[in-house]
């Protein structure tokens, strides 16, 4: 005999409301930890930096020639006997010993900074570069202001420090 009336039973009406109610709330679960993730966490890269002020010398290294090198910021100073790179077809003219670094192909002498220290607001950096015979051939004193630099986001790790200083 088959069944007239249009009524499902009441206990087959509930079997499948069940599943429908469940998958309702584990769908709101599910929306409401992902929104609270997305609002409580954010996306960084892994960009590393380093804080460093830069000082764009006047005077124009020699290939080959030594200089002598006094660099201070505050209290962070640094001093170092560099050697200008001979010109290598095309390779980066960099020098480095150290905290400190030269680059011929813009007159450049750089200190590198520690970068737990926070480098906000005014300071006072110093330069002074002596040639071999002694001589004082670039020197520099005086205030200078470091800008932040947050490579992967303002709310993301690293913060440097980056300051560059004629001389």
């Amino acid at each position: 005999m088959v069944r007239q009336d249009s009524q499902p039973r009441a206990g087959a009406r509930r079997l499948r409301a069940v599943p429908a109610a469940v998958a309702t709330v584990v769908l709101l679960v599910a929306v409401a930890a992902g929104l609270s993730a997305c609002s409580s966490a954010t996306a960084c890269t892994e960009v590393g930096c380093g804080s460093q002020v830069t000082f764009d010398l006047e005077y124009d290294l020699e290939a080959g020639d030594l200089y002598l090198v006094e660099v201070c910021v505050d209290d962070f100073c640094r001093t170092q006997t560099l050697e200008v790179p001979e010109d290598r077809d095309g390779a980066l003219p960099v020098t480095e010993v150290g905290d400190l670094g030269l680059q011929t192909d813009r007159d450049i002498i750089y200190l590198a900074l520690p970068d737990e220290r926070d480098w906000s607001g005014t300071h006072v950096a110093t330069l002074a570069v002596r040639d071999a015979e002694g001589r004082v051939v670039s020197e520099h004193e005086g205030d200078v202001d470091f800008e932040s630099v947050q490579p992967n986001g303002t709310n993301c790790p690293p913060v440097c420090w980056l300051a560059e200083v004629n001389a």
